[in-house]
C-alpha cells in the first residue's frame, strides 16, 4: 500500500552547539489546499489560481508550477517558518496564524534524500532558528512556504507543533516527507 507521510522533529542546541534536547518525529496531518493545487498543476502542466501567503489569489501559469523551498538565510518569507498561532489547522489555511520573526535569525534551508529501508524514500528539509529575543520563544506552529516560478510565496503545510527554546539557543526543525510502498 502506497503511503505519503510528513513528519516533523526538532533539536535544540546551546550557543556553543551542545545538544540540549532532541524531540522525536511526530506525524504532521496538515498539508493544505495549495499543496494539492501545486502538485496538480506540476503534474498536469496546468495553470490555476492559487492563494499566496499575503492572501492574494494569483493566476499561476503551467510553467510556474514549481515548489522551491531553498531559501537562503535570513529570509523569513519562504522555506520553513515558525509561529505562535494556536488556531486549528484547516484546509483553507494559506499562512501561519502568527509568524515569528522579530529577533529570530532564520538560517538557510538544508536538504537531503534518504532511503532508510527498501520500500521507503524520503525528502528531508531542515532549518535552524536562532533565538536573539532575550527571552524564551514559544513556537506553536510550523509552516512550509514554497516559492512558485512566479516568485509568489505559497503555504503548503501548516502544522501545530509546540516547542520552546531559550535566548541564544538554536532550534533546528526537520520535515521528513516519505513515500512507502
Amino acid at each position: 500500500m502506497l503511503s505519503l507521510r510528513a513528519e516533523l522533529g526538532a533539536e535544540i542546541r546551546s550557543a556553543k552547539g551542545e545538544l540540549i534536547q532532541q524531540i522525536p518525529f511526530e506525524e504532521c496531518h496538515s498539508f493544505v489546499k495549495q499543496f494539492a493545487q501545486i502538485l496538480y498543476g506540476m503534474l498536469g502542466q496546468i495553470g490555476l489560481y492559487i492563494k499566496d501567503t499575503a492572501g492574494a489569489s494569483n493566476a499561476t501559469t503551467a510553467g510556474n508550477m514549481v515548489m522551491k523551498a531553498n531559501t537562503p538565510a535570513p529570509w523569513t518569507t519562504w522555506g520553513m517558518v515558525i509561529g505562535n498561532g494556536v488556531a486549528a489547522v484547516t484546509m483553507l489555511d494559506y499562512k501561519l496564524a502568527s509568524l515569528l520573526t522579530t529577533n529570530i535569525s532564520y538560517g538557510a534551508m538544508g536538504f537531503a534524500i534518504e532511503n532508510p529501508e527498501a520500500a521507503t524514500w524520503r525528502a528531508v528539509l531542515s532549518r535552524g532558528f536562532l533565538n536573539n529575543t532575550g527571552a524564551v520563544v514559544d513556537v506553536k506552529e510550523v509552516g512550509l512556504y514554497i516559492r512558485d516560478g512566479a516568485s509568489k510565496n505559497v503555504c503548503i503545510d501548516r502544522t501545530l507543533y509546540t516547542v520552546a527554546f531559550n535566548n541564544s539557543e538554536t532550534l533546528t526543525l526537520t520535515y521528513r516527507i516519505s513515500i512507502t510502498l
